[in-house]
């Protein structure tokens, strides 16, 4: 049972000095949740080109209040989920609660899988929840008491459409032992194009396969998607009889009826447009974790064609397309207000307000927080928004971390609101920043991460120290139990590995076993899975020199022989170094001698950290 959340107390609060995530590269949005204890949890999908201490793969970090760092080294325990890649996504909770999914297969025979972990508990074995029916990544929610569950789309039956278009969406919930059945949430529109040759180029332009998934209080999950409730085909010129796809939003409940959020009337597909017709897509949906509120943002136009300009053909789409907010309850929300044309938005909901972030053509960056769709003030001009995080407290205290694209160096920027108030100044958290994600303690204070373009993890706290609260986790929840529906389980793959901290390296790298062909030595140089970013130095190999006393010292430094400089070693990767000899060391191999010698590695890493490696070793040709 939680206690009253208590938060440091600071004379103002700031954002930290940002903190690497070491041992650990990222090419995709990590995710980051506080839990009441105050430790903080993060998910990292490596990606194909990025690296954790086990090679690619699903990582999950949890650093308790103890830790002074990111590294194992410091506190922080790291588990492994699987080696999957590009298909890991997650959901994390401040309960202590989180789920990973992935998918293995082609984007249109996808096998789902997930793995989930209880408040309190060790995480459970990965488990395959459908089989390969599936179409794209399936996508995990979470909310804040730790009920979770995971929604994809799938193919139940055969089609005529040859591009092989899921029909339905369907959800599986964990449970006490395993995870339910996967059970129908709506059926997708599938079309059916009036051209369906293959190899004959793109006949039909489809609406898409834009999924958005939220969660409600208690689990139960909602989903909005894109739906073709028509199509019209083009006249004239080389495009003539290329079909497009008339769009509508609809939106669903799990346990309740599809509902439409746009117009769909009547038509039919493949028709020539008499009139003009509405087509909308969505962007964004989200729900309020403390009630049944939901937000959806939408892009479109209730005069989606435009019948002159259009070059040789008779309609095409009109591009001026307006964005609009709305905000409603549950899957119940209607078309909402404007808030401009060409507008790129995100929102967040919390405790009855909404956080609405927008930048559009004109390049101002506008924030606003409010109940409904909150007006919206400038924050910046020039700015380009190409991603953001939010986070909204229960008091209507926001901030909002965005990269815009103005330039080149892709800034991380940090606006801040107390509730009821304006938004500060920016504060600049760092550069070259792909991707943020922001996280609330349990003083509504934010935790942001973010991934560098190089790939490189980093973490600030909106304090000196995430707030505390709570005696420990609460009891696992009850998560909801779906009505029974097709599919099932299967095999699974490798379950759940905690990997167990290991000691803090000696060095950055370690050195293979020499050998020499009479020219060159030849050796494997391994980076240290734990190095940052990358490894890089120089090799010196020594011999050792004979003699009596009076050499001593000679010996200690002994003579060089050869070296060879190296860069670039991702963590955990080796590499074969082959040493050019200087001419006595080849002589003195070539005729029969053995050569005691000294391989001594200085590497260094990304974060300049600089350590020496030694490797006595004999050598004879």
């Amino acid at each position: 049972m939680a206690l009253a959340c208590v938060a440091p107390a600071t004379a103002a609060a700031a954002w930290s000095t940002q903190q690497q995530v070491k041992g650990f590269l990222s090419d995709g949005r990590p995710a980051i949740a506080v839990e009441e204890t105050g430790a903080i949890d993060l998910g990292i999908s490596t990606g194909a080109t990025g690296g954790g201490p086990s090679g690619t793969g699903a990582y999950y970090l949890h650093r308790p209040t103890s830790a002074t760092g990111w590294s194992l080294a410091e506190g922080t325990s790291v588990t492994k989920i699987t080696g999957a890649t590009n298909t890991a996504n997650w959901a994390l909770s401040s309960s202590g609660a989180a789920v990973v999914t992935w998918s293995t297969g082609s984007a249109f025979a996808s096998t789902p899988f997930a793995a989930y972990k209880a408040p309190g508990k060790a995480w459970s074995a990965a488990e395959q929840l459908d089989g390969p029916t599936g179409y794209g990544a399936p996508t995990p929610v979470i909310d804040e008491a730790g009920h979770a569950a995971v929604v994809w789309t799938r193919k139940s039956t055969g089609s005529s459409y040859l591009l092989n278009m899921p029909n339905q969406i369907v959800y599986s919930a964990p449970g006490a032992t395993t995870w339910t059945a996967p059970s129908k949430i709506a059926d997708i529109t599938v079309p059916d194009p009036h051209d369906q040759t293959p190899g004959d180029g793109i006949d039909y332009n489809r609406c898409g396969d834009q999924l958005h998934v939220a969660i409600l209080p208690g689990g139960t999950p909602v989903v909005s998607w894109d739906d073709d409730y028509g199509s019209y085909k083009q006249s004239g010129g080389v495009n003539d009889g290329y079909e497009i796809g008339l769009c509508s939003v609809r939106t669903a409940a799990a346990g309740g009826a599809p509902v439409n959020v746009t117009p769909r009337p009547a038509t039919g597909f493949y028709v020539s447009p008499a009139a003009n017709m509405p087509s909308w897509t969505q962007t964004s949906l989200v729900a309020s974790p403390t009630d049944a509120d939901t937000a959806i943002l939408l892009r479109g136009r209730e005069d989606s064609l435009k019948f002159t300009g259009c070059a040789e053909v008779d309609a095409c789409a009109d591009q001026e397309r307006d964005t609009r907010a709305a905000v409603g309850s549950g899957a119940t929300l209607g078309m909402g207000t404007s808030i401009g044309v060409k507008e790129i938005a995100t929102v967040a909901l919390r405790n009855g307000r909404t956080l609405l972030v927008a930048d559009g053509p004109s390049s101002v960056l506008r924030a606003g927080v409010g109940t409904g769709v909150p007006s919206l003030t400038p924050l910046a001009e020039d700015f380009q928004m190409i991603s953001a995080g939010l986070s909204l407290n229960d008091a209507g205290a926001a901030h909002v971390g965005v990269v815009p694209n103005n330039t080149t160096s892709f800034t991380l920027r940090a606006f801040d609101a107390p509730a009821a108030g304006a938004f500060s100044a920016p504060t600049v958290l760092d550069t070259a920043v792909r991707t943020p994600s922001l996280g609330l303690d349990c003083a509504g204070l934010p935790v942001i991460v973010w991934a560098r373009t190089s790939n490189q993890i980093f973490s600030s706290n909106f304090d000196a120290a995430p707030g505390v609260c709570g005696d420990g986790p609460d009891p696992e929840p009850e998560n909801p139990t779906p009505n029974p529906g097709g599919g099932g389980g299967g095999a699974t793959p490798p379950g759940a590995v905690i990997n167990t901290p290991p000691p803090v390296p000696s060095s950055l790298a370690t050195i293979g076993p020499p050998k020499t062909d009479g020219s060159k030595v030849s050796f494997t140089i391994t980076c240290s899975p734990l190095t940052v970013n990358a490894c890089g130095g120089k090799t010196v190999i020594t011999q050792s020199n004979g003699g009596g006393k009076a050499r001593a010292a000679a010996r200690s430094a002994g003579t060089k022989i050869g070296s060879l400089s190296f860069s670039g070693l991702k963590p955990g990767a080796k590499k074969t170094l082959k040493v050019p000899l200087v001419a006595s060391a080849k002589q003195a191999l070539n005729a029969g001698k053995s050569l005691r010698v000294t391989i001594t590695a200085t590497v260094r890493d990304g974060a300049g950290n600089v350590r020496v490696t030694t490797k006595k070793a004999t050598l004879k040709k």
